[in-house]
C-alpha cells in the first residue's frame, strides 16, 4: 500500500525571498535599464570626442580621422559582460553642414559594408575615417541616441581647415559625398589657386551604372570668376561633350578678349546634378589625366587634382 505524504512546496519563504531578490537584482542590472531614464545609474547621452583635428587647426592632409564614445564610464565595455551597454548606443555624423548620416550602433555596424567607420567592441571606441576632403573650412558633428529614443541634443562640434593641395588644381566639391539610395545630389568642379588661367579642358569619367547626370550648368559665380578678364564672348568659347552610355563629360571654355590677364584665384567651373540609379555601395566621379589648365602662354599650369567619392547608404 503506498502512502501519500501531503505535498510540501519547495517554495519555503525564505527561499522565495532568495530567489525574488535575485531575480530583482538581475532586472536591476539588465543592459536594457541603463537607457531608462527611471534607472538610478541612468546618464543624459554625452558623446566624447577624443581624437581628430582640434578646434581651428588647419590640417595638412586631405583626411583625417575622429574617435568618439560615450563620456560616462557606466556606459563604457565591461569586460565581465558578454553584452555590453555600448554596443547599442547609436550614433550619427555629418560634415560641414550635409546630411546626417543613418544610424548606427557597434553592432550594426558588424554587419555593415562600410570601411570607414569602425567599431572596437573591446574598447566601445568609434572610429570614422574622413576624406578625401577638399581644401578649406570644415566642420564635424556627431551625435547620440539610446535605443529607448532618448537623444543628445548638445552634441560636440569641431571647425577645423583642410590645406593640403599645393599649386593649381582641379577638384571635385564636395570631393566626399552621403547619400541615401535614389537621392540626387549636387557636384562642383572647382579651379583652386589659378594664375594667368586663359584656358581649361575638363574631362570627367563616372560610373553609369551608378549615377546619372540629370543636368549641369555654368552657374553666376562661375560666370563671375571666369569673367575677371572682362572677356565679354565666353560663351562662344565653351565646349561640352557629354555621352551617358560611356560616363563620360567633356568641358573645354576658353577665356578669350578682356585686358589679356588671364583669370587668378579659385572659384566655380560647372555644377552637376546627378542621380543615384544604382546599387548601394562606393563610387568615384574621376577628373582625368587628360584635363589641362593653360595660362596666356598656352603653358600647362594644372598641378592636382582631387576626385570625388560618393558614399550610398
Amino acid at each position: 500500500m503506498k502512502i501519500h505524504k501531503p505535498y510540501t512546496s519547495i517554495w519555503q519563504p525564505s527561499v522565495l525571498a532568495i530567489v525574488l531578490l535575485v531575480t530583482s537584482c538581475d532586472l536591476f542590472t539588465n543592459i536594457d535599464n541603463l537607457f531608462d531614464p527611471e534607472h538610478p545609474d541612468f546618464r543624459n547621452p554625452e558623446t566624447l570626442l577624443f581624437s581628430g583635428p582640434a578646434e581651428g587647426e588647419i590640417v595638412q592632409s586631405n583626411t583625417v580621422i575622429f574617435s568618439w564614445e560615450h563620456a560616462d564610464s557606466v556606459y563604457h565595455i565591461d569586460t565581465s559582460s558578454t553584452s555590453n551597454v555600448s554596443d547599442r548606443i547609436e550614433y550619427s555624423y555629418r560634415l560641414t553642414g550635409r546630411n546626417w548620416s543613418t544610424w548606427e550602433s557597434g553592432e550594426s555596424l558588424w554587419y555593415s559594408p562600410f570601411t570607414h567607420w569602425q567599431y572596437d567592441n573591446s574598447t566601445g571606441i568609434h572610429s570614422l575615417t574622413l576624406g578625401p576632403l577638399e581644401d578649406g573650412p570644415q566642420l564635424f558633428e556627431v551625435r547620440m541616441k539610446y535605443p529607448t529614443g532618448v537623444f543628445e541634443y548638445n552634441w560636440p562640434m569641431r571647425s577645423f581647415s583642410i590645406d593640403a593641395m599645393e599649386g593649381t588644381a582641379l577638384m571635385i566639391s564636395p570631393m566626399q559625398t552621403y547619400i541615401d539610395s535614389a537621392e540626387a545630389f549636387y557636384a562642383h568642379v572647382r579651379v583652386l589657386d589659378a594664375v594667368d588661367l586663359m584656358g581649361i579642358n575638363l574631362k570627367l569619367q563616372y560610373d553609369p551604372s551608378m549615377l546619372h547626370i540629370r543636368e549641369y550648368t555654368l552657374m553666376d559665380d562661375s560666370l563671375d570668376f571666369l569673367l575677371q578678364s572682362h572677356a565679354d564672348n565666353l560663351n562662344d568659347f565653351v565646349f561640352i561633350t557629354h555621352d551617358s552610355l560611356a560616363g563620360t563629360f567633356d568641358l573645354s571654355i576658353g577665356i578669350a578678349g578682356g585686358n589679356f590677364t588671364g583669370v587668378n584665384g579659385s572659384g566655380a567651373l560647372v555644377q552637376f546634378t546627378f542621380d543615384h540609379i544604382g546599387e548601394r555601395g562606393n563610387t568615384t566621379i574621376e577628373i582625368l589625366d587628360e584635363s589641362t589648365l593653360r595660362d596666356i602662354n598656352n603653358t600647362t599650369t594644372l598641378n592636382a587634382t582631387g576626385d570625388g567619392h560618393v558614399t550610398v547608404w
